[in-house]
């Protein structure tokens, strides 16, 4: 800088202001000038030009004198626009001589900081300074450039920059944390959601570090498709505006696939789930294509692609809204803490959004991706806790079941490894046939008198359990051992071991589970319909179960409200195949909820049906009917 008291014309007095913009500066079209030129040369003129042709031209200069009236050096900081490469050359009045430092967008960051560079104007001094201004970014540009300088105190400047720095080192640490630790746990447990999870928060974090422009502090890539608009301003694309927009699509990303793990909605909510994957593929070549058109300049950037690509945010956020609420409705207990977790980061994007739509400027910009990802990050974490701990309670009350189950399994393996060493020894000692069948009427008997004992076993096993989803685990549990317990009773006290009577049967499994479920013949309207009497065995096992279950679905579901219950089974003999119809008069079930249900009960039915090689149909008409049609 070079200091007069009134040898130079005053451009502007520095007065209180704390913030202005100096316009209708004086320009000098760069030659390939010297700065020893720019100060001796009197054939140079600077003019004052509100706008200027930078067609063809690397650089201009511009001189302009600041006056400050104080009694104290005032420091500030100094932006000339465009700002993509500015060298200020300044008078040092300690060493004698002049001096220049660099500053802009394609600036290497360790010549000056956040973009601006420092300027000390003198007390009581006219200070007059030089700027060279790198225009090569837009000198194809046809229209003409409004050129003006931006004058702030460097103690507010640099007050701003460290508070937002420091803003943001706090929020990356608190996610870094939490990245870590979830990391940590996914290595260990393998979950899909975790992985989504982490997927938001390296998402988050790199969002985060392009809004206020941090990314040029650990890398010096640039990339600046800069145009003149109409009204002489510069609008250009800096290189953390293109990674904004991919780290917006990790975001989405791992928000959408979270969901849909977390909701398990491609199973539950089938539809829904189809169209948030539609809208999000949508929403990806949105995100893409105007990724792709900033960084490549195919596309001049504008508030249309920013809006919708906004809006299309917006809809899939209130899409994923819809499965969470979707999903409460089916009162899916996760439901509850998914929807929670969305509560407060919700209200940090929705107020996001709008500020990028409504006041298309940077307002709000400061703190509020911040708080979004910081919400997201904890609550996210909470929901994950509580998945956790709801899946442990659910295997507690499957954990009786399970348990009967496998000492079912090996009672019944130890008899038959007894039994089978029995059968064989005896075959190749005794030849006739009758001893055989003996021995085989024993099996029957004995599986029969183990499965009684299992069945004798859970029902002392539910008088110690207090919560009642699982006392009906145990109880439904029982009631398929004792179908199966029928089956061996019956091959046990007739002569044919190969066979048995499906209408006796079928008679004594409903008549139990009517009685089970509290009804009598007073109250209850009972039709068996049998038209094929006897049954192989290895058909009545499966089919057992799957009676045991229709049946069971009728009485627990089906007469809620009906004043005259009545269940009708009927078994026929048709052509080469049986068939077997189970009708209430029931309420009617709900199609879509038994297409979505994944209980126990539906996958033995369809297991079972697969066993028999037959194909189960359901209809709802005055009640339900399911029908099941297999080789006979």
């Amino acid at each position: 800088m070079v200091a007069t008291n009134a040898v130079s014309q005053i451009d502007y007095d520095l007065d209180k202001d704390e913030y202005t913009t100096l316009k209708n500066v004086n320009l000098l079209i760069d030659k390939n000038y010297s700065f020893s030129q720019i100060l001796n040369d009197t054939s140079l003129h600077f003019t004052k030009q509100p706008r200027i042709s930078v067609k063809g031209i690397d650089f201009y200069w511009i001189k302009y004198t600041v006056q400050n009236h104080s009694a104290y050096d005032k420091k500030f900081a100094i932006w000339s626009i465009p700002n993509f490469d500015t060298r200020l050359y300044f008078f040092n009045e300690d060493k004698k001589n002049w001096q220049s430092v660099r500053g802009g967008e394609l600036v290497a960051n360790n010549q000056t900081l956040f973009k601006y560079i420092p300027c000390i104007f003198r007390s009581d001094t006219a200070t007059t300074f030089y700027l060279k201004v790198n225009v090569k970014e837009i000198n194809t540009d046809n229209q003409l450039l409004r050129p003006f300088i931006a004058l702030e105190k460097h103690s507010i400047t640099a007050s701003n920059r460290k508070a937002d720095f420091n803003w943001w080192l706090a929020t990356v640490a608190i996610v870094l944390a939490f990245l870590i630790y979830n990391g940590y746990w996914f290595l260990m447990v393998k979950e899909r959601v975790y992985l989504y999870y982490l997927i938001i928060l390296v998402g988050g974090i790199v969002y985060i570090t392009c809004v206020p422009f941090f990314l040029s502090l650990f890398t010096d890539i640039k990339n600046i498709n800069a145009t003149i608009n109409e009204d002489g301003f510069i609008e250009y694309v800096p290189i953390e505006s293109v990674i904004m927009h991919l780290s917006s699509l990790s975001i989405m990303f791992g928000a959408v696939k979270f969901t849909r793990f977390y909701l398990q909605s491609q199973f539950y909510l089938p539809k829904w789930d189809k169209i948030l994957t539609i809208i999000f593929q949508v929403y990806v070549v949105l995100e893409l294509t105007v990724t792709a058109g900033e960084y490549f300049n195919l596309l001049i950037p504008n508030t249309i692609y920013a809006l919708v690509v906004n809006i299309a945010i917006l809809i899939l956020i209130a899409t994923i809204i819809i499965v969470g609420f979707k999903s409460y409705l089916q009162k899916r207990r996760e439901a509850n803490y998914y929807l929670s977790a969305l509560i407060i980061p919700l209200f940090f994007i929705f107020a996001l959004l709008i500020c990028l739509i409504v006041t298309k400027n940077n307002t709000g910009l400061n703190f509020l991706p911040n708080l979004a990802i910081l919400s997201i990050t904890i609550t996210f974490a909470v929901a994950l806790v509580a998945k956790v701990n709801l899946i442990k309670r659910e295997l507690t009350n499957e954990k009786l079941e399970k348990q009967s189950i496998a000492a079912l399994i090996a009672i019944e393996k130890e008899q038959n490894i007894r039994l089978e060493e029995k059968i064989e020894y005896d075959k190749n000692e005794v030849a006739a046939a009758q001893h055989i069948k003996l021995l085989m009427k024993e099996l029957h008997h004995r599986v029969k008198n183990n499965l009684q004992i299992v069945s004798s076993l859970l029902s002392l096993q539910s008088f110690r359990i207090k919560d009642q989803a699982a006392i009906d685990a145990v109880k439904e549990g029982q009631h398929r051992i004792e179908a199966m317990s029928l089956i061996h009773q019956k091959l046990y006290i007739q002569d044919n071991i190969t066979q048995i009577n499906i209408e006796e049967f079928i008679t004594d499994i409903a008549e139990s589970l009517m009685q089970a479920y509290g009804y009598n013949n007073n109250s209850f309207q009972l039709q068996i319909d049998v038209k094929e009497q006897l049954l192989e065995v290895d058909k009545a096992i499966p089919l057992s179960i799957i009676i045991n279950e229709l049946i069971t679905n009728s009485f627990k579901y089906a007469y809620t409200g009906i004043e005259n219950p009545k269940l009708t089974i009927s078994f026929t003999k048709q052509f080469e195949n049986a068939a077997l119809l189970i009708t209430d008069n029931g309420t009617g079930l709900d199609l879509d909820k038994w297409e979505t249900n994944d209980g126990y009960g539906k996958e033995l039915v369809h297991t079972f049906t697969e066993q028999l090689e037959g194909k189960l149909t359901l209809s709802v008409n005055n009640g339900t009917t399911f029908q099941i049609i297999f080789p006979f």
